[in-house]
């Protein structure tokens, strides 16, 4: 790192590094990115696709569960906010 570098930038940094080293660890915990025990580049690229696939796939469920979640509380602070409204 170069020693005239903000703080803030290098906790940028620090930040992103800790979300690229989460997503690997689960690339290689959850979803095998580890596993492949071949011997051809080709097998073995086709095994990385699938992998990212999958992490693809489960990241975009997660986020489509969380804005579920999100709209199910906004939905449920409304009604709320209706009943004590309401005589």
């Amino acid at each position: 790192m170069p020693k005239d570098m903000p703080t803030l930038e290098m906790v940028r940094l620090f930040h992103e590094r800790f979300w690229i080293e989460q997503g690997y660890q689960q690339l290689k915990e959850e979803l095998g990115l580890d596993h492949y025990e071949g011997r051809s580049w080709t097998g073995w690229r086709r095994h990385v696709m699938l992998v990212i696939l999958a992490f693809g796939y489960l990241m975009l469920q997660r986020i489509q569960e969380k804005k579920l979640e999100q709209q199910n509380l906004w939905y449920q602070r409304m009604e709320r906010m209706q009943s004590r409204l309401s005589p």
